[in-house]
């Protein structure tokens, strides 16, 4: 080992140990390697674009997918607790803006860290509830509206640890 590759190694290790561990990124990865694996589903990346310690990602989501004949713009959230603020779904005009094109969907997936839930969200229906005045979307409604109504979908997953394992198959559009 030459002295370039201990200070690239030494890097490495400071860097593992004293950033904090952002839990959203690590969900976006799991999302991601899962949609990947998925045959039949192409899932481009969109990194956030970072100028200093400010994000000024202008992407409209985390994601582009394909799955025939559709193409979802896909914006990954995570909350803890039983709400999530829609004031935190900052991408919902930009992804609002990408689906006035047949056959193009904006999805939030949105992992309600502390109940273990996981639910595939159309921007559509969180339009809805901008114009109803509400400030916030509770997972016990998603879940109670994911029953009945195909804009919202529990996505199923196990869950080990802290990451879930999640089955897409039934969520796509038909």
């Amino acid at each position: 080992m030459n002295i370039v590759d201990i200070r690239v190694f030494v890097d490495n290790i400071i860097k593992e140990f004293s950033m904090p561990v952002n839990r959203g990124k690590q969900f976006e990865k799991v999302i991601q390697k899962t949609l990947e694996q998925i045959e039949d589903v192409d899932c481009t990346r969109l990194y956030d674009q970072v100028s200093g310690f400010v994000e000024v990602s202008k992407n409209p989501s985390d994601f582009i997918v394909y799955k025939y004949p559709y193409r979802y713009y896909v914006e990954c959230k995570t909350t803890h607790g039983a709400s999530i603020p829609i004031n935190n779904l900052t991408q919902l005009n930009r992804i609002a803006e990408k689906c006035n094109k047949k056959g193009v969907f904006g999805k939030f997936i949105i992992w309600f860290v502390d109940k273990q839930e996981t639910y595939w969200v159309d921007y559509r229906y969180i339009l809805t509830w901008l114009t109803l005045k509400r400030k916030s979307i509770n997972h016990t409604v998603l879940r109670e509206v994911s029953k009945e109504n195909n804009l919202v979908k529990l996505i199923p997953a196990k869950y080990a640890r802290v990451f879930g394992k999640y089955e897409f198959s039934t969520i796509w559009e038909k």
